[in-house]
């Protein structure tokens, strides 16, 4: 050990943790000596990591609120189900789990629209054509709402009609 090193640790010698050496116990070396800033440097990247880590996770939507929207869903209560998803939605921008609940129920009333609907086809077209698509914007790898897009398209392409936006 140097001379000019072995006058820094007596000058650092910590009274206040006397069993906390290594070495030779007649050196007097604070185990934490030379790890001071070392420690430091990692606490605060530790410390910003998991800010990181908690920022980009961004706030999940509540499941019990979930939960409720799809009983809506369940009743025949589409509007219902979807504004309560949709307002979740504006607290939870992130939240995966409730953008595929927002996709199912927009499929599920589209093809309510579409397909149970007493409504006359001049009514429930334009309507489940706009679920449709807010089912694809919500999750573009949907073949089923993009295959139900295209056949709407051509039935107005054939009718001669301009294609609802």
């Amino acid at each position: 050990m140097s001379e000019k090193y072995s006058q820094k640790v007596r000058k650092m010698r910590i009274t206040s943790f006397p069993n906390v050496l290594i070495g030779n116990p007649a050196t007097r070396v604070p185990a934490f000596a030379g790890m001071t800033f070392r420690w430091l440097y990692c606490s605060i990247a530790f410390a910003l990591l998991i800010t990181v880590i908690a920022g980009c996770s961004g706030k999940k939507a509540d499941p019990v609120q979930i939960h409720k929207a799809n009983e809506a869903l369940a009743r025949g209560e589409f509007e219902t189900g979807i504004a309560l998803l949709d307002s979740l939605a504006q607290e939870s921008p992130d939240d995966d789990a409730l953008k595929s609940a927002r996709a199912a129920a927009h499929m599920k009333y589209a093809d309510y629209l579409m397909y149970d609907s007493p409504l006359p086809p001049h009514q429930k077209y334009p309507g489940a054509l706009r679920q449709y698509r807010i089912v694809v914007s919500l999750d573009p790898t949907n073949q089923e709402a993009k295959q139900d897009i295209d056949m709407i398209e051509s039935i107005y392409r054939q009718m001669g009609k301009p294609i609802p936006q």
